[in-house]
């Protein structure tokens, strides 16, 4: 071979090389990366079954007299249901990561939905005292919130009709979310 065959040939394996690089760049950023909406309703899925928790440490204050305590074993009978929900929204949201569509997206949807029935079901249980029905009501609305928020950005992963308009509710951090139920934990009188 001549020089200017090998130099030849150099630039076309250079360039084939820097095609496949430039592929494999390309593929590793649009391909593997997970949407930012996705990330954040993960993230409220997560926090919400974490922080349902924290109606346990009212719960446990329930004591006394069989009103109390029947109450406090519905709330952790809701709390575990809650966090089964919420354990749900998860799967929902790793299916949909292996398999986005309309089905999976659905999927999701319909977990969001049933994590925050859940919830709800845990207020307004019958024999908990003024307090702590406060501090639960405070909880669940600040859990519901952000499950509506969840559920709000969830649309701009569809097709949106042209023209339609979308409300999209912005979600609080991690932080702010868990300051808000540890304040309505704080409002609590001390124990009995």
């Amino acid at each position: 071979m001549n020089y200017r065959t090998l130099t030849t040939l150099s630039r076309i394996l250079t360039l084939c090389g820097l095609s496949i690089l430039l592929f494999c760049a390309v593929t590793l950023v649009t391909g593997c990366a997970v949407p930012g909406w996705l990330s954040e309703v993960e993230s409220i899925g997560e926090l919400v079954g974490t922080l349902a928790g924290s109606l346990l440490t009212i719960a446990g204050r329930l004591t006394g007299n069989a009103a109390a305590t029947a109450a406090g074993a519905a709330i952790q009978v809701g709390v575990e249901a809650a966090q089964a929900a919420s354990s749900g929204l998860n799967s929902a949201i790793q299916a949909y990561k292996a398999s986005p569509n309309e089905s999976t997206l659905a999927s999701v949807v319909a977990a969001i939905q049933a994590t925050q029935s859940s919830i709800s079901q845990i207020e307004n249980i019958e024999g908990v005292p003024a307090a702590e029905q406060a501090a639960i009501s405070e909880i669940i609305a600040t859990l519901t919130q952000e499950l509506q928020a969840a559920q709000s950005i969830v649309p701009l992963a569809t097709n949106a009709v042209a023209g339609q308009t979308l409300t999209v509710t912005v979600p609080n951090g991690a932080a702010t979310v868990k300051a808000k139920v540890q304040a309505s934990l704080d409002k609590l009188p001390p124990a009995a």
